[in-house]
């Protein structure tokens, strides 16, 4: 099932420019990792998915223009001990960080 990158909630404090470059150079690469990723849909929040791991790439996807992905598992979060995940997530979102635009002025060297 396809599902509009801009539904998904980022994840993430940061990125990293070296991981950015990595799949922005490394189209292959990049491409078979979208397929890999898995989000989390929640019901009555302020987004509709996250994701836990892939958000380099889902914010290089938004950088060329991708607008739908195929994710590898929609997991409902009702389903799983989400209290770590979901913590993480709303903290995101409390940041700020509430569009892959948003990482933009959030891109580090290194940590």
């Amino acid at each position: 099932m396809e599902i509009r990158l801009d539904s998904i909630q980022p994840g993430e404090e940061v990125l990293l420019k070296k991981n950015i470059d990595f799949y922005g150079k490394n189209s292959e690469i990049f491409l078979e990792g979208l397929k890999k990723i898995r989000v989390y849909s929640c019901k009555g929040q302020p987004f509709k998915y996250f994701c836990m791991d892939g958000n380099t790439r889902l914010y290089v996807a938004h950088k060329k223009g991708i607008k739908f992905i195929e994710p590898k598992k929609i997991i409902n979060l009702e389903d799983v001990d989400h209290t770590f995940i979901w913590t993480t997530r709303i903290f995101s979102y409390d940041e700020g960080i509430r569009k892959w635009e948003d990482f933009d002025k959030r891109i580090k060297e290194d940590y």
